[in-house]
């Protein structure tokens, strides 16, 4: 399994972001662009494991209070291929320290997470090259800020198929109450 651990996004966030991947799409020369229903924050990418059990008894021993997750801006990766454009999330103390928990948690099970800095944003398209004209400054300047009260983490599997990738819910840890 292909596994990795994010928060959901609310339809009205899903909505807007949607919005903002279209705009780049029309103004591409190429890219791969992120599907409505495939937004999300990932907390931490785990990559290919049968140890799904693991995880589950890792997310269950975290604290998880709710919090507000805000969107306010945009970014980019710089890519030979491509660029990754993303949106922004605003660095929440309590959106940092359950992605840090998380992180310390699997790779003290041996799960082989990341190490450099996290930036939390929510990926828009990858590989993407944008026509010269388009105006990509205003574009990443044009965001509104959103939010959405977050209440679970959810472990999602990543299924490749002929049409492109689908997330599986695995589990969904609720917040504690």
């Amino acid at each position: 399994m292909r596994l990795f651990i994010s928060i959901e996004l609310e339809e009205k966030l899903k909505k807007y972001l949607s919005e903002k991947v279209l705009i780049l799409k029309r103004n591409s020369e190429y890219g791969s662009f992120t599907r409505a229903d495939n937004l999300h924050l990932t907390l931490a990418f785990i990559g290919e494991t049968a140890n799904y059990h693991k995880v589950i008894e890792i997310l269950d021993s975290i604290k998880i209070e709710p919090f507000d997750l805000k969107i306010n801006g945009a970014g980019k990766f710089k890519r030979n291929d491509g660029n990754i454009y993303w949106a922004k999330c605003e660095k929440n103390p309590a959106l940092l320290r359950i992605q840090r928990v998380i992180a310390q948690r699997l790779r003290a099970s041996c799960f082989d997470i990341e190490t450099r800095a996290y930036t939390p944003h929510i990926t828009l398209s990858r590989r993407t090259r944008l026509h010269k004209e388009f105006d990509e400054s205003n574009f990443m300047n044009n965001f509104d800020e959103i939010s959405q009260k977050v209440d679970c983490i959810v472990l999602n599997e990543s299924i490749f198929q002929s049409t492109g990738v689908i997330y599986r819910k695995v589990y969904t840890r609720k917040a504690d109450l």
